[in-house]
């Protein structure tokens, strides 16, 4: 919370801060979903549909490693962030790099804002590499879940997501998925 009287003071410090406590990285521009209230025309916020591709992720990845020598967290956001496993993939392996040459003072957390309906060999293959938090989306039980959150065909996506949900807690042990976001609203 800013007020007046500390405004100026926290403007006139901001280059010196010397860590990003995350970094969102927007690395899907689409979406497997056409949920109903969808604000960010799914996943492409208004701009061309698209994946980033990993050198641009990389790219900004290296401006805040270099400033700041600390990035608590990188996030992996999208529209739907696991339909683009290479980028996020590219991203984990030069932070690992940028560690390794001292210019990342500590090792990030990685993070994967996820609606939850893929979950495959690819993405358990990162989580158990790079130790991604998976976060999964849901906006609670089917009966209120399934009025807004849709696949692109129309079909709900409760028992997808209940299903990989319990699959990904089977595989590790209980350890992921790390947190659950829910949207609640008037139809609960």
């Amino acid at each position: 919370l800013f007020t007046d009287d500390c405004y100026d003071e926290i403007a006139k410090n901001w280059n010196k801060q010397s860590v990003v406590k995350a970094l969102c990285i927007h690395v899907a521009h689409d979406c497997n979903l056409r949920c109903k209230y969808c604000f960010a025309n799914h996943g492409a916020y208004q701009s061309p549909k698209g994946m980033m591709n990993a050198d641009i992720a990389c790219k900004a990845l290296d401006e805040y490693a270099n400033k700041y020598h600390k990035i608590k967290e990188v996030k992996f956001f999208g529209g739907e962030p696991l339909m683009n496993t290479t980028t996020i993939e590219a991203v984990c392996k030069h932070t690992y790099s940028l560690y390794a040459e001292g210019v990342l003072k500590k090792l990030p957390r990685f993070k994967v804002i996820t609606n939850g309906t893929i979950l495959n060999d690819k993405v358990l293959e990162l989580i158990d590499k790079y130790g991604l938090n998976i976060v999964f989306s849901i906006d609670g039980p089917p009966e209120v879940h399934n009025m807004a959150r849709v696949f692109v065909n129309g079909e709900a996506t409760f028992n997808v997501i209940r299903n990989n949900f319990n699959e990904l807690k089977k595989r590790t042990l209980g350890a992921q998925p790390c947190s659950i976001e829910v949207t609640y609203s008037n139809a609960h």
